[in-house]
């Protein structure tokens, strides 16, 4: 075995050192290299808009669907506020044939339960046919007199009607969504409908803007006409439930200017 001199040794150390420094100062220039080449095409490719074309057409498709969407919800409040109008002329001119018929004046009604019920009940097929029509998740008329004006609270009270559509978007010839949230439970017995999990007779009215706004609204100026009488309401929560919602409520006025109360979806 052939020893080699130590100097041979030290030399081919240092040669071994050299060649490791010399590949790794020119895999960093390689490396440098290669990023700036990366960083000039990223460059090259933001000044021509290459990543930004995909961003502006994605948000012209989603602005263009808001506007789109925007458009078929404004038409559709418009539809609903004129079929409002419409069925709240329609109850208004039952009301008054009503009480064509009865001995007394409808501020009386709470003195008389047996006809105000019936009244209610007669007004039936009206709401429940309107609300058939309609696209909406209700319908419902509040009358501005109660069926027990002894009870406490009684001036917060009001009878009225409010048939609820459980599925308002699937179409059928019978009506098992139909639910009666507010009204006497004959009138449901009656129709085949039964009472919504949270019904109650009448109507609270302690804090509804969409009861007295239409209401005073109309009370001001009794020669604006109907159809510029309607009021949406912001969401709420009806009082007495967990229903969440929007009400287009109209006022009720025959043709003495009488306000009976209010109707709408």
């Amino acid at each position: 075995m052939k020893v080699l001199p130590k100097y041979l040794l030290h030399n081919m150390r240092k040669s071994d050192a050299k060649t490791y420094s010399l590949r790794l100062r020119l895999f960093l220039f390689l490396f440098v290299l290669v990023l700036t080449m990366f960083a000039g095409i990223v460059m090259i490719l933001m000044v021509t808009g290459t990543f930004s074309a995909g961003q502006n057409d994605s948000k012209q498709i989603v602005q263009s669907a808001l506007e789109h969407s925007s458009q078929q919800i404004d038409q559709q409040y418009g539809q609903l506020s004129v079929q409002a109008v419409d069925f709240a002329s329609d109850l208004s001119r039952e009301i008054e044939e009503n009480l064509d018929k009865q001995s007394f004046t409808f501020v009386e009604f709470s003195e008389h339960p047996e006809e105000l019920e019936e009244l209610v009940s007669d007004l039936f097929q009206q709401t429940y046919f309107t609300l058939q029509r309609s696209k909406c998740s209700g319908a419902f008329f509040i009358l501005d007199t109660t069926v027990n004006p002894d009870l406490e609270n009684a001036e917060y009270s009001k009878a009225g009607l409010y048939i609820k559509n459980m599925e308002p978007n699937v179409v059928s010839s019978t009506s098992p969504t139909f639910t009666l949230l507010h009204g006497s439970p004959d009138i449901g017995r009656e129709n085949s409908i039964n009472l919504h999990t949270q019904w109650s007779m009448e109507f609270d009215v302690r804090d509804a803007a969409y009861y007295k706004i239409p209401i005073d609204m109309a009370a001001k100026d009794t020669s604006v006409p109907l159809s510029k009488l309607y009021y949406w309401s912001d969401p709420l929560t009806l009082a007495g439930t967990s229903e969440d919602m929007m009400l287009c409520t109209v006022p009720l006025i025959d043709s003495n200017n009488n306000i009976y109360g209010v109707c709408g979806f």
